[in-house]
């Protein structure tokens, strides 16, 4: 299992998603900065999440090598579909979930709602979360992302922990 985010970037992009993999970087280089890191070069706490989404929240940031993309959740104005989705659970999956601050569950039926929407524009989904439950995952929604990812799109689903980045999904 890889931590190290460089690594999980490139595993992103061999498994196809070329425009995550961008993303990831990109969001990484921007919200995630290597000053605020510990030595053994893990991430900051959770709380980092919360920041991204405020930041990046309402608008399209042009970075190179990064397509246009929708956040989720995002408390802006419903925009165009673009052919990236960036989604990030606030909350693990047995935390409290609102609006603002999803939970995995909250989040998986806000995305299949942008799937619906967007499915002729969504190429590519990159899902961030704070926390993993493979149980939990598999009996409730692995069958909902691997049906979305059977229509010849990508989904990537990252655990950003306080050791690192670790790919959870596609295993």
């Amino acid at each position: 299992m890889n931590t190290h985010p460089d690594l999980v970037i490139a595993r992103i992009a061999q498994l196809g998603g070329i425009q995550s993999a961008h993303l990831l970087n990109h969001l990484l280089r921007q919200f995630f900065h290597p000053e605020e890191r510990r030595g053994d070069d893990s991430l900051p706490p959770g709380r980092e999440l919360d920041r991204l989404v405020a930041t990046v929240d309402g608008r399209l940031p042009n970075a190179p090598n990064v397509a246009p993309f929708n956040v989720i959740p995002s408390s802006g104005v419903p925009g165009a579909c673009c052919p990236v989705c960036l989604a990030v659970a606030l909350g693990g999956f047995g935390s409290a979930s609102s609006v603002r601050r999803p939970n995995f569950n909250q989040l998986s039926l806000e995305l299949a709602a942008h799937w619906m929407l967007c499915q002729a524009t969504n190429a590519e989904t990159l899902v961030l979360t704070p926390d993993w439950r493979e149980t939990t995952f598999d009996t409730r929604f692995a069958g909902l992302f691997a049906a979305y990812r059977d229509t010849g799109r990508q989904v990537f689903i990252v655990e950003v922990a306080r050791t690192g980045l670790i790919l959870r999904w596609p295993y």
